[in-house]
């Protein structure tokens, strides 16, 4: 008995102290992917703010330590914590508000991507992404779309909002002058995944028929044909306005062949939707 208490006090004993060098070489590891990120050459700068996501969330000091920085690693090292998703109030605050408050167009961009992994912040992060909506920047409003999509469940309060992002940029999208882009046009389709993610129930109306809509104005752009077809997929029964559209796009040759199987396999889910409810 002894000896197998001896025996396990060496292997446990053993455990810890490989477990300490790990550590240790993983934080040395960690400093020196830092460093590189420091260097004077882009292409290793970026690359090793990248490298760092390998390290999960203990690299996560070093990346808030790389957005602190305010430069041209910060976006890269808000979109790698967003990918690790870390759960901190504190972080998601300093997030909130850079989305709301800086001057920068780049980083309020990166601060909503990085919202929307970020764990934590609850109504607060919901505010600030609601807040992004209205930024003069499309491409945060893209972004801020994105993000309260994923965070779905906690943003009911986001209903509104997104259908009014939805109208705006379809509308903006059909203008015939500079002002209109298929930025816009995505943009609008990507606030309606939004609200088929947040509120899919109170929304399938909305979404039918804006889907039903931008398949007809906007049948040269990939994005919105893909999230379209997607959305009435998911739609079933309520989606059997949309048949038309889709059957077209299934049949048109020169469409791209991923949004024409999507669009039989949208098809597809309504016809059968529609048998199984009689």
């Amino acid at each position: 008995m002894l000896q197998d208490i001896t025996f396990f006090v060496s292997v446990t004993a053993c455990c810890a102290l490989t477990s300490q060098v790990c550590a240790q070489t993983k934080k040395e590891t960690i400093i020196s992917v830092w460093e590189a990120s420091r260097s004077n050459d882009p292409k290793i700068r970026f690359d090793a703010v990248r490298r760092l996501q390998k390290f999960g969330e203990s690299a996560v000091p070093v990346l808030m330590e790389i957005w602190n920085r305010g430069d041209d690693t910060s976006a890269v090292a808000a979109s790698v914590i967003a990918e690790l998703k870390p759960a901190s109030p504190f972080i998601a605050e300093i997030f909130q508000k850079a989305l709301m408050g800086h001057t920068d167009k780049r980083l309020r961009e990166a601060a909503a991507i990085a919202l929307g992994g970020v764990q934590g912040g609850g109504d607060d992060t919901v505010n600030a992404l609601v807040a992004g909506l209205e930024d003069k920047e499309v491409w945060v409003v893209y972004r801020s779309v994105i993000s309260l999509r994923q965070i779905a469940g906690d943003a009911k309060k986001a209903v509104p909002p997104l259908i009014v992002v939805a109208k705006r940029y379809q509308a903006k999208a059909e203008k015939k002058d500079a002002n209109g882009s298929n930025l816009d046009c995505e943009v609008a389709v990507h606030a309606l995944k939004a609200l088929a993610a947040v509120d899919h129930a109170s929304q399938e109306e909305f979404i039918v028929k804006s889907c039903v809509h931008a398949i007809r104005t906007h049948k040269t752009n990939y994005v919105a044909l893909l999230v379209c077809t997607e959305l009435l997929a998911r739609m079933g029964a309520s989606a059997k306005e949309g048949v038309p559209e889709l059957l077209e796009i299934a049949a048109t040759a020169e469409i791209d062949e991923e949004v024409r199987e999507r669009a039989a396999t949208a098809i597809n889910a309504i016809v059968k939707a529609l048998r199984d409810r009689k």
